[in-house]
């Protein structure tokens, strides 16, 4: 039924049905669920060149880059919370190697997805966010805004899906997003 709802909505509310479309100052990445698993919204991720600075930078300072953005017009960027990273990695993989099959699970969109297989996701078919492409994220370890504990934050690792908690103090790759809502 949610997916129905989903489905419905983003048909006429002109929301994109592929990821990786240019749409509302980045990239269509997919419908999600809000925290509340009712609202919904279309997730989108910056382009590389606005919402990922090429370099490392600590927990604060990636959510400090990320709310300050100004891309396509838009000023409501922030870091990705932990499902949407992952959504990010299933939709933008930009590697061939296996997953990691203990992560992945989310209820954030309809319907929910379990953890990756060993083969899926697959390497995105997207050139441009394949390893080496220039949208393509770097296979390693992106911060997510979801927080572990006051000293520390989740972050997903971007060539096998693992994720764990690490101080905020370390410095790891930014990629900003935005929520549309309709």
């Amino acid at each position: 039924m949610i997916e129905a709802m989903m489905m419905a909505a983003g048909s006429k509310n002109n929301v994109p049905d592929t990821p990786g479309t240019p749409w509302e100052g980045g990239y269509f990445v997919r419908r999600m669920l809000d925290t509340d698993l009712t609202t919904e919204y279309a997730l989108v991720v910056s382009t590389k060149a606005d919402g990922g600075p090429g370099s490392t930078m600590t927990w604060q300072n990636a959510m400090d880059f990320a709310a300050g953005m100004t891309a396509g017009g838009y000023t409501d960027w922030k870091l990705p919370d932990l499902d949407e990273m992952r959504i990010l990695y299933r939709e933008f993989k930009p590697t061939t190697q296996a997953n990691n099959i203990n992560f992945g699970a989310t209820d954030r969109v309809a319907p929910p997805l379990g953890n990756y297989t060993s083969g899926d996701p697959s390497q995105t078919s997207l050139a441009e966010f394949q390893g080496g492409g220039g949208e393509a994220f770097v296979a390693t370890n992106y911060w997510t805004a979801t927080e572990y504990s006051s000293s520390g934050a989740w972050y997903v690792v971007f060539n096998n899906g693992y994720e764990t908690n690490y101080s905020k103090a370390y410095s790891y790759y930014v990629r900003a997003v935005r929520r549309v809502y309709f």
